[in-house]
């Protein structure tokens, strides 16, 4: 790595994280003295743990802010202080010289696609089950319909061991199993302390059997609408949000509207960081005697603060199917960068 190329990527770095790190910080704070009353029944890993998947659910907000700032303060700095021009002077074309910053982005927009795929799903299902215990201790019951129309009501999902927790499978009226435990990931599933009930001769449903651990390989089963069923659709990973769009089941339960406005959501989201680039570098690369640092940061910050809350908008009327969700998600894009793309590309 040469050592404009270095340079650039440090300062830029340097900043980026110190953003990332003190935005965060503040945010903590806010939400923590917000929280006190129930995060002080806690342990401190449980709140550093929650924390830390609040970060990877906020990552999609949070990053590209960071990395928004963090270029203009770069851009500006090396332009104010003449280093940009000694570069350009030195033989080097504007698309060599800000390419760590372009493979910055590059590398951002897949970490958020990544992120949506594998981590925030999970983070989802941390937090929604950490709200859950924070409501109310009234019994909430689930059920779920399995492939052979026989039923299975069940409290609550503990995510920590995969298991439903208080189960009844309702095979038939006259035939009922109840289970502490009913683990169905394994295959087949397996359930714990397993009570048998059958309708007797006097129309009276009776104990019949009565066991620690059973498999069940009549059960036929279906685990992830299993658990969709449990949660938000916001638990939806990219391509589980693509299955489930080709699966009855999930949308004999699930608007498809809202799986729709979630994907194209998720889709679009994570090319902010290179928008962003391309819209910034003209502004904050061009030769001016008097640059306006205060106006460009204070119209960035705005213009991505408006951003988000029309895409918030938009979001709404997709899910409500007010509009078509494949047009309505990228009307935003469209409409804040389609000129500053088309400016950069002739730049």
């Amino acid at each position: 790595m040469r050592i404009w190329s270095r340079y650039i990527r440090h300062q830029f770095l340097k900043i980026f994280f110190l953003l990332i790190f003190s935005f965060y910080f503040v945010y903590i704070l806010i939400d923590y003295s917000s929280r006190l009353d129930y995060f002080t029944k806690l342990p401190a890993l449980s709140i550093l743990i929650y924390y830390l998947h609040l970060f990877v659910q906020k990552a999609d907000l949070l990053l590209p802010f960071a990395f928004m700032i963090a270029l203009i303060k770069v851009l500006l700095s090396i332009n104010e202080h003449n280093e940009l021009t000694s570069m350009l002077m030195s033989g080097l074309t504007y698309k060599k010289l800000l390419s760590p910053l372009l493979y910055t982005a590059i590398i951002l927009t897949v970490l958020l696609y990544a992120n949506f795929e594998f981590l925030e799903p999970m983070a989802q299902k941390r937090i929604e089950t950490i709200k859950q215990k924070k409501r109310s201790k009234r019994i909430q019951v689930h059920s779920f319909v399995l492939d052979d129309s026989t039923k299975i009501v069940f409290w609550k999902f503990d995510l920590s061991k995969n298991s439903l927790e208080e189960v009844y499978w309702l095979k038939s009226s006259d035939h009922i199993y109840y289970m502490k435990e009913l683990y169905p990931y394994s295959k087949p599933p397996i359930g714990h302390y397993v009570l048998e009930f059958k309708r007797n001769a006097n129309d009276n449903l009776e104990l019949v059997d009565k066991i620690d651990l059973r498999p069940f390989k009549e059960m036929a089963l279906d685990f992830n609408p299993l658990i969709h069923s449990v949660f938000s659709i916001r638990t939806y990973s990219i391509s589980s949000l693509i299955k489930a769009l080709n699966n009855p089941k999930i949308l004999a339960n699930v608007n498809k509207h809202e799986l729709l406005t979630l994907l194209n959501f998720k889709l679009l989201l994570p090319l902010l960081p290179l928008m962003i680039y391309m819209a910034l570098v003209p502004i904050c690369t061009r030769f001016s005697r008097n640059t306006p640092t205060f106006l460009i940061y204070m119209i960035a910050i705005g213009t991505l603060l408006s951003f988000i809350t029309l895409i918030d908008a938009c979001y709404f009327l997709g899910e409500t199917k007010s509009i078509s969700p494949q047009l309505i998600m990228w009307i935003p894009a469209l409409l804040y960068f389609f000129y500053p793309i088309k400016k950069f590309y002739t730049y």
